[in-house]
């Protein structure tokens, strides 16, 4: 019962950053993406703040997922794994989200692949894609 509440606690946290993002941090894309028409420039970006921002909100929901992790897996030694997995997908497709916001040329072109990049350093994405083969496969091994 303690591992289930402990769950929905970690879950609600996830939510509620979501729910307030545009509050807790800066991201003056959350506005860019949410309009209907299609801007042709990207907003004005402080980027040394914007980079700052999303590492401390990668930092926040990689806890948040490991949590969850853990209170579902309980070995060290395997969410070790996940940790890896999370850090290495951030390293790989920070620098291309970052590139295509300095880069600013006609952004319609690149419209979709800044948003999807942004989805999954933002977003725990990866742990949502994740999470079903990490319950089958530990179940298994069980």
């Amino acid at each position: 019962m303690k591992k289930i509440i402990n769950i929905l606690i970690l879950l609600t946290c996830l939510i509620t950053i979501k729910e307030f993002e545009s509050s807790i941090f800066y991201d003056p894309l959350i506005n860019f993406f949410k309009k209907k028409t299609l801007l042709n420039k990207l907003p004005c970006i402080n980027l040394l703040n914007y980079i700052l921002n999303d590492i401390l909100r990668f930092i926040i929901n990689i806890i948040l997922c490991i949590g969850i992790l853990y209170q579902i897996i309980k070995k060290k030694k395997n969410i070790f794994i996940f940790i890896i997995l999370f850090i290495t997908s951030f390293i790989l497709i920070y620098p291309i989200h970052i590139f295509l916001i300095i880069k600013q040329g006609d952004i319609n072109k690149y419209r979709m692949l800044l948003f999807i990049t942004k989805k999954f350093i933002k977003e725990p994405l990866l742990f949502i894609i994740v999470f079903p083969t990490i319950i089958k496969y530990f179940k298994k091994i069980n």
